[in-house]
């Protein structure tokens, strides 16, 4: 799921490689704040006040997209999966610095064999509309552990409880990378680790939404899946995820 990265200038952060910016971009923050531009790549100190003033001057310039007044922690992609933080910037900045974000996703399977998916909200500002996950999004700089990221994305999402259900367990990663959303100043980048999670929802348990990020669920037999699949109906993320865990169910994919 990896594309060659274009000519982009790199961006660190406490002196670690963390991201890249597309030249426009780079150039015209350097003229604001010359002394980042170091030996080719653009270097910002791990200092969160200083990276919420560069997420302001970002906004400013209209390349940031939808604020959200959201922390994500500043990762170092040597890691894979990320695990060290080396500071936190809003969510907006994440895609225009190409800096690596987590998102965890949950396989919702019914007992029968059939598999819970969401309908993301119409008024999303990502895949609105698309079929997802029965649960998923990105850590937050406030969650010290995937588990509960997990555990919030899927009590807001579905309103279930992880204590709840059964046979949970973690089914593996992948990193994707790929150009997105073009702006003023040139493409921003997104690079990021999907972990996912399979387990059994209970013939009692149906997920209701709490946070108005839904527009509906379905418990769906394993062909409607592959059909959404093959109408392009399935986000990018959901269809790694779903691929990754029926393969280990023994079913097809196409």
């Amino acid at each position: 799921m990896s594309t060659a990265l274009p000519a982009r200038v790199p961006f660190h952060v406490g002196g670690v490689p963390v991201g890249s910016l597309a030249a426009a971009l780079a150039t015209r923050l350097c003229e604001q704040i010359p002394a980042w531009a170091q030996r080719g790549a653009v270097h910002a100190p791990a200092d969160d006040r200083a990276l919420a003033e560069l997420a302001v001057l970002l906004r400013n310039w209209g390349v940031t997209g939808r604020w959200r007044d959201e922390l994500l922690p500043v990762l170092d992609p040597a890691d894979e999966p990320g695990t060290r933080r080396l500071a936190r910037i809003e969510r907006a900045c994440m895609r225009p610095l190409g800096l690596l974000t987590q998102a965890v996703h949950l396989n919702g399977w019914a007992p029968d064999g059939r598999v819970w998916l969401q309908q993301r909200a119409l008024d999303k500002a990502t895949d609105p509309g698309l079929w997802d996950t029965l649960a998923g999004g990105l850590v937050s700089a406030r969650e010290p552990d995937l588990p509960t990221a997990l555990a919030r994305e899927v009590h807001e999402e579905a309103g279930l409880h992880l204590v709840d259900l059964h046979e949970l367990r973690a089914t593996g990663h992948l990193r994707q990378s790929r150009p997105i959303d073009p702006t003023p100043l040139g493409e921003g980048w997104l690079i990021e680790d999907l972990l996912a999670w399979d387990a059994v929802i209970p013939e009692h348990q149906n997920p209701v939404n709490l946070d108005g990020e839904v527009a509906q669920f379905a418990c769906l037999p394993w062909g409607a899946v592959l059909d959404l699949h093959g109408a392009g109906q399935l986000t990018v993320e959901a269809a790694w995820v779903l691929r990754a865990s029926a393969q280990r169910r023994g079913l097809p994919w196409r």
